[in-house]
Order: C-alpha cells, then structure tokens, then sequence
C-alpha cells in the first residue's frame, strides 16, 4: 500500500501512543481525512504536535507528490472501494 516517503503506519483507532517520541511532529492522513482527523484530535489531547494533511493522501497524489510503497517509488494509490477511488486521477489508481 502507497503511503508518503518515510510515513509509519498507526491505526486509526490507536489510543496508546507510547512508541511516538513526546516531540515528534506528526502530519496525520488517511485516504478521505475522517479518520486522521480523528486520530490527530488524540494525538493532541495526549500532548502531541499534529497536523492533519488537508486534502489527504489523494489530493497529495493528484498534484503529483512523492509516494512510495514497501518496494520503493510507487505509483499508484489504493481507495477503500471504486466509488472512492473516484477522487484520484484515473492513472493513480489502483485495479479495484
């Protein structure tokens, strides 16, 4: 799955935070927002500098931002389901 170079992968309904150093700044996304603004309003109340990504992960792929995947450089963007997958360019997405 494509994600934004050097990005770890925290669940969305995480509500320990202990691996996270204290003064990390931390830029939440997810692929629409809902969840990461989620995650980002915990991360705050916990104490942590969080921003979340406007425009989300799509919107970073469609102005043709960096992303990359466990292999390297990727291309393509995964979407929760086709009706989804609608927000990114046709050439981002992947064969739902």
């Amino acid at each position: 799955m494509s994600h934004l170079p050097g990005a770890s992968n925290i669940d969305p309904d995480e509500t320990e935070f202990g691996d996270i150093p204290q003064d990390a700044t931390i830029v939440a996304y997810c692929s629409v927002g809902y969840r990461s603004s989620a995650l980002a309003d915990r991360l705050q109340d916990a104490g942590f500098n969080v921003v979340n990504l406007e425009g989300s992960i799509f919107q970073w792929a469609n102005e043709g931002r960096p992303l990359e995947d466990a292999n390297g450089p990727a291309t393509k963007v995964h979407a929760f389901d086709k009706t989804w997958s609608r927000l990114l360019k046709e050439e981002l997405r992947t064969g739902l």
